[in-house]
């Protein structure tokens, strides 16, 4: 038979204010502990990851095609029931910065001032261009 704590006649007393607290303490210290050791398993995880799918596009028909990032390098892959082919691998795009800067050495240089034509690699193609853009200034 069950006793029932803080029944009377029953022997046992009340918990007190102070034991009540300390127990809703250890139960959320133990949680805490708990939520931060599988943050730091999930962080952990992810950063060992040196292999990620970018973007991909389904083709239909159970086709499709990716760029693949490994650590730095980026591929351009293409699937199917048949199984998985590398179509490219892809160049570094460069930095925004990087392509403004020659922009604006190429106006200082003499281009005509309204506008001057700048070969982005912005985009990445199999060929690794999109062609040219015309930037007015």
């Amino acid at each position: 038979m069950a006793v029932a704590q803080g029944q009377p006649g029953t022997g046992t007393s009340k918990p007190t204010l102070h034991q009540g607290l300390t127990r809703i303490w250890e139960l959320l210290s133990t949680a805490c502990c708990r939520v931060w050791a599988t943050i730091e398993a999930r962080r952990r995880t992810q950063r060992r990851r040196s292999l990620r799918v970018v973007e991909s596009v389904s083709m239909g028909e159970k086709r499709f095609v990716a760029i693949v990032q490994v650590e730095q390098a980026r591929f351009l892959v293409g699937g199917g029931s048949a199984g998985v082919s590398l179509l490219a691998r892809l160049d570094a795009a460069p930095e925004f910065s990087a392509v403004l800067s020659e922009q604006v050495s190429a106006d200082a240089s003499g281009l005509d001032s309204d506008t001057a034509t700048a070969t982005p690699g912005a985009g990445v193609g199999v060929n690794g261009a999109i062609g040219t853009v015309k930037v007015a200034w």
